[in-house]
């Protein structure tokens, strides 16, 4: 052994025998947080609790009282005299601390990781890799900034209180950094849920490391003590710094080029193809009232109820606009990108210019986590405007308001994990398992990566995309930085029920480019008074609304806690010796019965109607089970038995043909006849094509608030949209009206479409009509709201017109050879709510064939 090795190990057995003690106590504890944080007991017990969540701080206490305890051992004033270790290298010292530190405290970290992990049921492999991975990044780059503090100190007392000192003053620049006013470029969020947290953590960790080295070059080899300290001193300057500055100074600027460096192959056909459109005629916005800023955080409190954005913003920025300022919120829509990708969003502001206002403002919307504010699609941010800029812009034809955007790209790599709590290794996303949890009706989905990780990773059940969740903030540390790094990414996915055999869609996402994207808007509130006037405090706007329909409502059992909403629109009294025909009325995926509310009438006139909202909608209870196609058909059959129905004609729209196929194969004596109302396809099949062409055409813009003050008013919004509208009742049950969106859980929606099953068309053995609203040109599908001068839009819209042509020609088709005893009727150009563009022409088709009918005696 040479003379450095017996150095090194004879500072080493010196240390652990001065500190035998305490060293004993650090390991167990050291032991104990590896273990209660790693083993998966099945067990709630307080007690367990109370010890996961606190014993994680007394690891961190004693593991660094042990780093100044061992660096005391040996001061720099008593090196030169020490008989143990008199005459040696400086830096073999440094090493032999270092030596203990990696014996006493890594070491049996690492072993108690990896026997917990065992014990977990891991493999060798994964336990070996989850084992050697620091659970916090924090940690390592305190630990450099602990042994600099241990090195300059006298004394265990003087270490603590420097330890104090330095804590004090980081809250202290915390404090001064949210009281200073943030500059629009400043982050002012928490870094942590933009995944932008690497770049603090680097300039902390080499400060930190910096701190060192000089601090011990200073104490230890030129023997200058105060050199030694106003070197750490600067260091730990310069660290609390990156973790302040960037909540107050205009750091995006920079932050943003960095962001786009760490893309390994950008994907700029995507990132130049990407498009932003508003969904909103007029943005939504509400007024402050004088008490509501109170309640703004807690928006079950009434007064909060009237805020846009009430849970995101901060009592002091309300307070500080004043009590007649305005909040108001906007949602964009991202298209042209390729299916599944997912757009993350980093940074949104607004900029106003006016000649009203002594110089242009920016300003920045309430903070949303990135990976939360993304609804249904959409981007929304919630802003603010003080009264003194409304005074300033209202009414000025001068005004021009922009809306900055910076967002991350994400390509999705996607992987089916049965939930069977078995461990499995997909190359992007780790190593995976799935469990079910049936007392809480939960599926635990839990990933390990180690190496270079995905910017984000989610889970989601197979065909229920609204089921999704990700695990945790998106990170965009470059790769390199990722190469001795592990995560372990938990999700919890609610009501695997939803489908009858569940597995989980896990998708690991990679950044693929970031891109600056604006809009110029003129829908703000007041610029131009006429079209989006300035808010006032809502009204009710439902109680302006009526169902003058003629039906009567009741409520049937069909499953154990689960009700349908029945209506009826009655019909003829029974005469000549005959009941009167009887229609059951099925509506389409998210709609409810009152969907016919204005058809229903017209044929209540002829024949006994009915209509029956499916579980999950409308009036109906919605459980979190029953949506396969089997369970829904069963629900028809047990309304007919508890209203005692026989032979009745199924009409069904959209999605409800899927019903009236699987009751018409199966029950063949308990109908008439089966009406199909642009309803006969096979849904069962998934039309990626036409699906990759949808996300390249703008949405539906939303209507303006007071547009849905009542039945009147929404007409000119339908009118601009070409819509044929609903009929009041549907409107009512099934919309939000405050914002113009229909109000089913959407997971129910996807479970529905992702239960279907081929239609067995040749086993049904009843009469069948059928009827096609079958478009006549490409121009029929060019919406009043699409950009007809878009070379982009229009190529959109000729394909898809060429995919459905061919998919309706073959589905016509189909029904006619296979249907024994089939009817077909193609209208023209008609919408997709057939019985509504062309009402006329269903009720005739309708009669004439239930006119043909030879009905059973009752």
């Amino acid at each position: 052994m040479n003379v450095r090795a017996t150095v090194i190990l004879a500072i080493l057995k010196k240390d652990l025998r001065c500190l035998l003690p305490m060293t004993s106590a650090v390991v167990l504890i050291v032991i104990l947080e590896a273990f209660t944080a790693t083993l998966q007991f099945e067990t709630a017990a307080p007690v367990w609790s109370l010890v996961k969540l606190y014993l994680p701080y007394l690891s961190m206490a004693a593991c660094a009282m042990l780093i100044v305890a061992v660096f005391q051992q040996d001061p720099a004033e008593s090196v030169e005299h020490d008989w143990l270790t008199r005459p040696i290298p400086k830096w073999d010292l440094l090493l032999a601390k270092f030596a203990f530190l990696c014996l006493t405290i890594l070491v049996p970290m690492v072993l108690a990781h990896l026997v917990a992990n065992l014990m977990n049921g891991r493999s060798l492999l994964e336990a070996v890799l989850q084992a050697t991975v620091f659970e916090s990044s924090w940690t390592m780059l305190v630990i450099p900034f602990l042994t600099a503090i241990a090195i300059l100190s006298r004394s265990f007392m003087q270490a603590l209180g420097t330890l104090l000192v330095s804590l004090v003053v980081l809250v202290i620049f915390a404090s001064l950094a949210s009281i200073v006013k943030a500059s629009p470029e400043a982050i002012n969020d928490d870094l942590y849920s933009y995944g932008l947290s690497w770049m603090q953590a680097i300039v902390v960790l080499a400060s930190n490391v910096a701190g060192l080295w000089l601090g011990f070059r200073y104490q230890f080899q030129q023997r200058d003590p105060r050199r030694a300290r106003n070197a750490v001193a600067a260091m730990t300057l310069v660290s609390i710094m990156a973790m302040t500055v960037p909540f107050f100074a205009p750091v995006w600027p920079a932050i943003f080029p960095i962001l786009q460096s760490t893309v390994s192959e950008p994907d700029l056909v995507a990132a130049d193809a990407l498009r932003l459109d508003s969904l909103h005629a007029c943005y939504p916005a509400s007024v402050i009232g004088a008490n509501e800023s109170e309640h703004a955080k807690n928006a079950s409190i009434e007064g909060a109820k009237t805020i846009i954005g009430a849970p995101y913003w901060e009592e002091r920025h309300l307070k500080a606009a004043g009590p007649h300022s305005v909040t108001y919120a906007t949602t964009v829509t991202t298209r042209n990108l390729p299916l599944d990708w997912r757009v993350l969003p980093l940074k949104a502001m607004v900029t106003y210019t006016s000649a009203g206002l002594p110089e242009r403002l920016q300003h920045r919307p309430a903070h949303v986590p990135s990976t939360a504010n993304v609804l249904r699609g959409g981007i929304t941010n919630f802003w603010l405007a003080s009264e003194e800029l409304q005074a300033s812009i209202s009414n000025d034809p001068t005004t021009k308001v922009e809306f900055d955007y910076r967002l991350a790209l994400l390509a999705p790599t996607s992987f089916t994990l049965p939930i069977d709590n078995v461990r499995r290794h997909f190359p992007k996303a780790g190593y995976c398992s799935a469990k079910r949890d049936t007392a809480k009706n939960k599926v635990m989905v839990d990933c390990f990566k180690r190496g270079i990780q995905p910017t984000l990773v989610s889970a989601e059940l197979v065909d229920v995309p609204a089921s999704r969740v990700d695990g945790g903030p998106p990170s965009f540390s470059p790769r390199w930085l990722d190469v001795f790094d592990g995560q372990r990414y938990e999700m919890i996915i609610d009501a695997p029920t939803l489908k009858t055999d569940p597995q989980v869609l896990v998708t690991a996402f990679e950044s693929k480019a970031f891109v600056n994207k604006s809009r110029a808007s003129s829908k703000l509130f007041g610029v131009q008074g006429s079209t989006c006037p300035r808010p006032h405090l809502p009204k009710d706007m439902q109680s302006q609304w009526n169902d003058e329909s003629t039906h009567k409502s009741s409520v049937v059992a069909v499953d154990q806690g689960v009700n349908l909403e029945v209506l009826n629109w009655g019909g003829p009294n029974a005469g000549a010796g005959h009941e009167p025909k009887t229609l059951v009325l099925l509506p389409g995926a998210g709609a409810t019965a009152h969907f016919y509310d204005d058809l229903a009438p017209i044929l209540a006139k002829k024949y006994r109607v009915i209509g029956i909202t499916r579980r999950g909608f409308g009036g109906s209870s919605k459980p979190d089970f029953g949506y396969d196609i089997a369970r829904l058909s069963e629900d028809i059959v047990q309304v007919m038995n508890t209203l005692k129905i026989k032979s009745p004609i199924l009409v069904g729209h959209s999605f409800a043909g899927d019903e009236l196929t699987y009751l018409g194969s199966r029950y063949p004596d308990r109908f008439a006849a089966l009406i199909y109302l642009d309803a006969a396809y096979d849904r069962s099949r998934k039309n990626t094509e036409e699906r990759s062409l949808l996300v390249s055409l703008p949405p539906t813009p939303l209507p303006a608030l007071s547009e849905l003050a009542s039945r009147t008013a929404i007409q000119p919004y339908l009118d601009r949209i070409g819509s044929v509208g609903l009929p009041e009742g549907e409107m009512m049950i099934s919309m939000d009206l405050s914002v113009g969106r229909r109000k089913y859980d959407e997971r129910h929606a996807q479970a529905m479409m992702s239960g279907v099953v081929a239609p067995a068309y040749d086993k049904i053995k009843v009469p069948a009509l059928s009827m096609y609203a079958v478009p006549t040109s490409a121009d029929k599908l060019m919406e009043p709201w699409y950009d007809k001068n878009d070379a982009r839009i229009r190529e959109a819209v000729d394909a898809r017109f060429k995919i459905r042509s061919e998919y309706q020609q073959k589905q016509i088709a189909k029904f006619k050879a296979e249907v024994a005893n089939a009817e077909v009727v193609v209208l023209k150009d008609a919408d997709h709510s057939i019985f509504i563009s062309n009402r006329d022409d269903v009720v005739r088709e309708m009669e004439g064939f239930v006119g043909k009918l030879e009905m059973p005696p009752p």
